[in-house]
């Protein structure tokens, strides 16, 4: 696992420093008005996920039931039949998108041509990324991390570089939409390939029911979650453009997304952790699910404040050199207020999928749902003192609350809440923050501000190895960064080699 964990982390990481290169670009080339309704639209076509009903989710727990049995035609079937469920609702999502176009123009105050056009694209694009996230979850339940990780970052190396050369060839919405649907097709193709051994036997095609009823419970929950997350977290930026304007949605989206990199590590280690957790809970393993739980809690808290708190200390101040005064203006707050949510959510998703593999996913699922109704009342109630920050701030208070209950549940699960690491978390935290506000004043361009960020990270990392790891995860981390450059050349030499038929049913303890 701790392979894949590299890989997600570099293919996050490449996604990270790649929007943070070309978003200036792109809001510069495009004008913060046709960039906010770019960001309306990739919003709006982020909706469409709630309709595949969290089977996409769902799937990494079957697919690894399928293969501890050793049934490949079951595995295969399943696989088939989410498949065409996909290609289904992206067919769906298109055609809802021409319906709502013309509304949707009308309220934005954009062209409804455009809209409507730039709808239909996100909507292919989508339909795509519906198939990779299957691809991916069959290969995280065979336990091929690696390959799932090369691939996400492939994916998130090519979206920049296309973006860029799009904007370049010819500053256009459509242009740029159709950049992230050749990386989304460049993607399932390598997908396609990789999985094709894993496949190899079974049909083509299949559409049985009866494998989307088993899955439907555990989906449906992760429906219900789904949707409370999309009102939330993507609902925000539609109801800042309704409420203000497409210019207002670049200051608010912008910082928002730069904020969402602090969650860097955190939603690959769910990802593969969920898959994991699963096979060890099918295995009656709970005794190691701990171990490693709690392993991944520490590291989590560990590059989650590192993250974080360069962010909090000087982060208004990279939004005016990086992109300008308007942005820090309006956008500052923002930015603290997510980062620090962020920060918490990075965390506690991996006591969440614990909880999710452990079959109590309805337990997220009414979290999730509770906490929506205060963060709605905030957003609506701060509205008029705050403007659109009111609805940074309800969204940030409903990922806190949904952190801290998840956290509480782990620990009525049995499963140790890790408090000591917290506090140590915090405590550097707010060291690091402290002497962030002490050089503000100085930085004066991005170079600048970006090395007085990278020093506060690094004096994170110092502080949490003291007070956030323990002896046995200091000693880990040695191995792992003493090895890491043999690792990547026998990663490189597997790759090039023929891949083994072989699908592994057996859980391997800790590495």
């Amino acid at each position: 696992m701790s392979k894949g964990l590299v890989w997600s982390l570099l293919a996050t990481f490449v996604g990270a420093v790649g929007t943070l290169l070309v978003t200036p670009i792109l809001v510069r080339a495009l004008g913060a008005a046709e960039f906010g309704v770019y960001l309306l639209v990739i919003a709006v076509a982020s909706y469409s996920s709630f309709f595949d009903f969290g089977f996409a989710w769902v799937a990494t727990r079957y697919f690894a039931q399928d293969l501890a049995s050793g049934d490949k035609q079951d595995l295969c079937r399943r696989f088939r039949t989410v498949e065409t469920l996909f290609w289904i609702i992206g067919l769906a999502c298109a055609l809802t998108g021409v319906l709502i176009a013309a509304p949707l123009g009308r309220a934005a105050k954009a062209d409804q041509s455009q809209i409507m056009v730039a709808l239909l694209v996100s909507a292919f694009s989508f339909a795509l990324t519906l198939q990779g996230q299957l691809h991916a979850s069959l290969l995280r339940a065979a336990q091929r991390f690696t390959p799932a990780g090369a691939i996400s970052a492939l994916g998130n190396f090519l979206l920049p570089v296309f973006s860029y050369a799009g904007v370049k060839y010819h500053p256009s919405l459509l242009l740029l939409l159709w950049a992230n649907a050749g990386v989304n097709v460049i993607s399932l193709a390598v997908y396609t390939w990789v999985n094709r051994l894993q496949l190899k036997g079974g049909p083509l095609w299949c559409f049985n029911a009866k494998y989307l009823r088993q899955m439907a419970h555990f989906g449906g929950w992760s429906t219900v979650s789904k949707l409370v997350q999309m009102v939330v977290l993507q609902v925000d930026r539609l109801a800042v453009a309704l409420v203000g304007t497409v210019s207002g949605l670049t200051y608010y989206a912008v910082p928002a997304n730069l904020a969402s990199k602090v969650n860097l590590l955190g939603s690959p280690s769910a990802s593969l952790f969920f898959a994991r957790s699963s096979a060890l809970f099918a295995a009656g393993d709970r005794a190691e699910v701990s171990v490693q739980l709690a392993r991944n809690v520490r590291l989590l808290l560990w590059s989650a404040v590192a993250l974080s708190a360069p962010l909090v200390a000087l982060g208004p101040t990279f939004l005016r050199v990086w992109i300008g005064p308007e942005m820090q203006a309006n956008g500052g707050r923002v930015l603290i207020v997510f980062a620090v949510a962020y920060a918490l959510i990075s965390v506690s998703g991996i006591y969440s999928v614990t909880i999710d593999a452990a079959g109590h996913y309805q337990w997220n699922a009414i979290s999730i749902l509770a906490w929506s109704f205060p963060a709605i009342g905030i957003a609506i109630l701060g509205l008029p003192y705050l403007g659109f920050t009111a609805i940074a701030v309800g969204a940030a208070s409903w990922m806190i609350g949904v952190s801290l209950t998840c956290i509480v549940m782990a620990r009525v699960l049995g499963f140790s809440s890790q408090t000591r690491s917290w506090l140590g978390a915090f405590a550097a935290g707010g060291a690091v923050v402290m002497a962030g506000r002490i050089i503000t004043p100085y930085p004066g361009n991005p170079l600048a501000v970006l090395g007085c960020m990278s020093i506060l990270g690094v004096l994170s990392l110092g502080l949490g190895w003291l007070t956030v790891l323990r002896s046995p995860d200091r000693a880990e981390l040695q191995v792992l960064f003493s090895r890491g450059l043999a690792d990547l050349q026998r990663t490189r030499h597997k790759i090039q080699s023929p891949r083994s038929t072989h699908i592994p049913i057996a859980v391997k303890r800790s590495e």
